[in-house]
């Protein structure tokens, strides 16, 4: 069963971590399988694609363009993520977040309302960011303002340094890159969920790119959202502080034109690498990007004809399709599914669902509505994903409700609980759920339960719902965002109208003419023209490469090839690094497998002499007095063993074991054997009186063959005493010396045994 999935997996959708992006090649047998462990087979070996999850991609837009820019970085340090800053000493202090409340609740009253109380983000997720950021805007006068109690009644040196500091440049730019972070959570939200239509990715994507290239390119977004909140706040004299230690009245009135124009100048080379990181992370070569072809309105980007034949192309080629019959059956459907769509008001994913059911049901559907082309293609659009998101959300929904862990919970009963929270079901279904259980319920419990007595007050009347009330209008920082991007969407499309060559304002041929074009501007756009060519070799490996992609197949082949030598090498790094971490490993939790040496010869030390004979007979071990003979020498320390058996052990390439490696733990440590070819040896007169034992082994052990006399002998054996008479002699060696010489640990066969 396991293999019959396996050869079934086409996509293997990732985070676009390293290590993950290797294991999905890996799988397909694109890199050595030995990375994962010696003698594996290919996992998967029909894969077409390792894809990206586009939510995690897409955060990228945000955060790797601002990292180039000094003093974006350095704003946003300062004033929302350095531990230091002010927002996060308000969110981490349960006083100042009361404090912040309250200022709040005496401000002035906006159409963003007054129910915002902290400034959290989940760090982990570089966009949370923009909530602090947005609310740190919206609500300034009340930040500024606790801020100030804070330096005055604690005397804080960081809240009295930001007061000082605090100047009408950085709240514009912070404003600007607040309006930019929105949008690339727009981008992100859209495309953070499972079921996302793939034919609305591009949709998606070029929607971001008109509107940042309409708020900054064009210097629209003074007139919108954040930026021009603030520039009111300034201009209307909103922003008033007294400085106690200086004794002074501070106002940041509305920055002039030149500062104006160095904030835009930054915000227009953001933009300029956002654009690049797009490119980057959804190339127009993109199988997701071909996908776009199932949109029933035409397909955005220049001639949408044009744009979807290259899509067609790419899509038969990837699926091995005639690109003529996929075009042909697609004009054929098409115009049932925009019927679909305008009679069930659905997606186009939903359209196209009940289009392929519809007609492969009907009686003359096969001949009228022949699918042998697009099926191939259509089936992966409908079943293919383009995010992780449905998993991450599933754990974080179980963490949060505490379910994996419980200290007094089965694994059963974790499974079913699991499967209760993140199986979708609808209100009849929990209706009879909820009926089950109650029945459930008196079954073991017989009149246990109660019924309600006396009916409540308000039973079966209907609750208000603010929502549902048309001449309302909810006050909150939700609602002025959807008004703030519907604001932005109407003046991007006023602008693409006007201008339709909008979008080549992102192009990098001026960049580096920008004013604000640092060298940090410089280094990412050449790291990611880098990414951008190896995602380019991957794709021509995909087979995802059309001829109007402008591929030069002779330069392309050579650059695969040099990058299969480079991925080899790497391959055989990470594969010796994989095998020295299992021998650590291994060491650290050793397994001695008895069977090995049934029938091997055992020495035991005086000590313990009588120990556990039974257990050695169980392991069909004989035992020896001569340590020169035994295969395995039990001794109270392996580490310190006695003189004369490590001399054996080195000399034969024995094993050391501490006595309760019988029971199951202790030390072992094994010896490399010498070679018998290591030279004759000589044993002066004084060495043999002094250390006669040491000798007997050393004539006894048939690894060195004894010299006549000191000329022909490889290693001369002296006591300290003679060693030192005569200390340039290289041949020479003392007792511990020698041995020190022929030690050698074998580290695959030595370790540590535990219980397990």
């Amino acid at each position: 069963m396991i293999n019959e999935v396996c050869d079934k997996v086409e996509i293997v959708m990732s985070d676009a971590a390293a290590n993950e992006l290797l294991a999905g090649q890996v799988s397909r047998g694109r890199r050595d399988t030995r990375l994962e462990a010696d003698n594996v087979e290919v996992l998967t070996p029909n894969l077409l694609l390792v894809g990206r999850d586009k939510a995690h991609a897409f955060r990228k837009v945000l955060q790797r363009p601002y990292l180039a820019d000094g003093f974006l970085n350095t704003v946003m340090e300062n004033h929302i993520l350095s531990s230091d800053s002010m927002v996060q000493k308000i969110s981490a202090s349960w006083d100042f977040r009361e404090w912040l409340e309250s200022e709040i609740q005496q401000g002035e009253t906006k159409e963003w309302g007054k129910k915002v109380s902290n400034l959290k983000a989940a760090k982990h997720r570089f966009e949370s960011h923009s909530t602090p950021l947005g609310r740190l805007l919206l609500y300034l006068p009340a930040f500024v303002a606790t801020t100030t109690r804070i330096a005055e009644t604690r005397e804080d040196k960081v809240a009295i340094a930001y007061l000082e500091g605090l100047s009408a440049e950085e709240i514009l730019q912070l404003a600007m890159v607040a309006d930019a972070a929105d949008e690339a959570l727009v981008l992100i939200r859209s495309v953070d969920q499972e079921d996302v239509d793939l034919s609305m990715v591009s949709t998606f994507v070029h929607s971001f790119m008109v509107r940042i290239a309409t708020l900054f390119m064009e210097e629209k977004v003074m007139q919108v959202g954040y930026t021009m909140h603030v520039m009111d706040l300034m201009t209307t004299g909103g922003l008033t502080m007294f400085l106690k230690r200086s004794g002074q009245a501070k106002r940041i009135a509305a920055p002039d034109r030149e500062c104006r124009q160095r904030c835009l100048d930054r915000m227009k080379c953001w933009a300029k690498l956002a654009a690049e990181v797009v490119e980057t992370e959804f190339p127009n070569y993109s199988v997701f990007n071909a996908f776009g072809c199932f949109q029933l309105k035409s397909m955005v980007g220049g001639d949408s004809a044009a744009v979807e034949m290259q899509a067609v192309q790419r899509l038969s080629q990837v699926f091995k399709v005639n690109p003529g019959g996929l075009k042909d059956k697609l004009e054929r459907h098409r115009p049932l599914a925009e019927k679909f769509q305008r009679d069930m008001s659905c997606s186009n994913k939903e359209a196209w669902l009940t289009t392929m059911a519809r007609t492969s049901s009907m009686k003359q559907g096969q001949s009228s509505y022949p699918f042998d082309h697009l099926g191939p293609v259509i089936w992966r659009y409908l079943s293919w994903q383009a995010s992780t998101s449905g998993v991450e959300q599933s754990f974080s929904k179980l963490d949060r409700l505490h379910v994996t862990g419980r200290a007094r919970t089965s694994a059963a009963m974790e499974e079913m609980i699991s499967k209760l929270i993140l199986t979708p079901l609808t209100n009849e279904d929990w209706n009879q759920l909820i009926k089950d259980a109650q029945n459930l319920y008196e079954q073991c419990a017989p009149g246990l339960g109660r019924s309600r007595e006396v009916q409540r007050v308000d039973a079966k009347l209907q609750k208000g719902n603010k929502t549902t009330d048309e001449n309302k209008k909810e006050n909150t920082m939700a609602s002025w965002l959807k008004e703030r991007r519907r604001a932005v969407g109407e003046m991007a499309q006023e602008t693409m109208n006007n201008d339709p060559e909008l979008l080549n304002g992102l192009n990098f041929a001026e960049a580096d003419l920008l004013p604000g074009w640092t060298d940090g501007h410089q280094k990412e756009l050449e790291f990611q023209r880098s990414k951008q060519e190896a995602n380019r070799v991957e794709a021509y490996q995909d087979n995802l490469l059309i001829a109007d992609d402008g591929v030069d197949e002779e330069a392309m082949k050579e650059t695969v090839l040099e990058t299969r030598v480079k991925e080899q090498k790497k391959d055989k790094d990470l594969i010796a690094a994989r095998k020295r971490k299992e021998e650590v490993h291994h060491r650290n939790h050793l397994e001695m497998d008895w069977a090995e040496f049934s029938g091997q010869k055992v020495w035991l030390s005086a000590d313990d002499a009588n120990m556990e004979p039974r257990r050695i007979n169980e392991l069909n071990l004989s035992r020896t007095p001569d340590r020169l003979k035994a295969m395995l020498l039990f001794v109270p320390d392996a580490t310190q063993p006695p003189e004369r058996a490590e001399w054996a052990a080195c000399l034969t390439g024995s094993i050391l074991l501490d006595n309760s490696c019988l029971s199951g733990t202790g030390v072992v440590v094994a010896y490399k054997k010498l070679d018998k070819s290591k030279g004759k040896i000589f044993l002066t007169d004084q060495f043999k009186e002094k250390h006669p034992m040491i000798a007997k082994l050393l004539v006894d052990c048939n690894n060195f063959k004894t010299a006549k006399n000191q000329t022909v002998a490889k290693y001369i054996l002296k006591t300290s005493q003679e060693v030192a008479d005569d200390e340039d002699d290289p041949k020479s060696f003392t007792k511990p010396g020698f041995l020190e010489h022929i030690k050698k640990i074998d580290m695959k066969r030595s370790g540590m045994m535990h219980r397990s």
